[in-house]
């Protein structure tokens, strides 16, 4: 039986992907590593496409629909240079499942957690967890001790 991906595992897999493509994109593990990402496409398209089409700016709108667009190709796309292929599906699953959290975040009476990754904020550590209740995101390190003092308002993403 197998079981569901948590975005946790989508967020992971995507990191190895880039790591991989970088290394040695070609083999066994590179293969069934790529199907694992097309099918975390497929599940996060839906969701995210929903996401996209309930933007109410056009400009914001069109790129979602573009990026989701653009990331069921990919899925579709045979390898023909497999670094490419695996940075290209890495990161459309990343932006899927950002998408896919906005959507739940939106439809979500609880809190919503999602794997933030090292690159997305410059200056923050290699993993970040994000939780909103409908209201702005606050960002919270893993592992990291909460500052003593004055705490910062949360930013807005």
């Amino acid at each position: 039986m197998q079981q569901t991906p948590t975005g946790y595992d989508m967020a992971g897999d995507s990191a190895l992907a880039l790591a991989l493509a970088s290394g040695r994109p070609t083999g066994e593990a590179a293969d069934a590593l790529r199907r694992r990402l097309r099918q975390y496409i497929g599940l996060l398209a839906g969701p995210a496409e929903r996401y996209a089409n309930a933007l109410e700016d056009s400009r914001a709108k069109d790129i979602a629909q573009n990026t989701v667009r653009h990331a069921r190709a990919v899925a579709q796309d045979p390898v023909h240079d497999p670094a490419a292929s695996l940075r290209l599906l890495a990161k459309s699953v990343d932006l899927l499942l950002r998408y896919s959290a906005e959507f739940r975040q939106q439809r979500a009476p609880g809190p919503v957690t999602t794997v933030i990754r090292h690159g997305d904020f410059p200056g923050r550590p290699d993993v970040a967890t994000w939780t909103g209740v409908n209201t702005p995101p606050c960002f919270h390190v893993i592992g990291a001790e909460e500052p003593q003092g004055r705490k910062e308002p949360p930013r807005r993403v």
